[in-house]
């Protein structure tokens, strides 16, 4: 696919944008792989994985987890 690239700005084909879901204004990622650049779209900072992996886990007695697996039996 050929693009063009006036003054260090890539301008993209219209049908490919709206297929890779890329703003029509804003900010995109671009990862340089090889010789090729990657763009996507910005990653969502409440899916971010280290800010999850951050956070203390939920701490609770094992009586309580094993009264909340109880089954019984029928």
């Amino acid at each position: 696919m050929k693009v063009k690239i006036i003054d260090r700005k890539i301008y993209l084909p219209k049908d490919l944008v709206e297929k890779a879901s890329l703003p029509k204004r804003g900010v995109c990622e671009a990862v340089l792989v090889g010789d090729e650049v990657r763009i996507r779209r910005e990653t969502s900072t409440e899916l971010n994985i280290l800010k999850i992996l951050e956070k203390p886990p939920t701490r609770q007695k094992i009586e309580d987890i094993m009264r909340a697996e109880e089954v019984e039996d029928v």
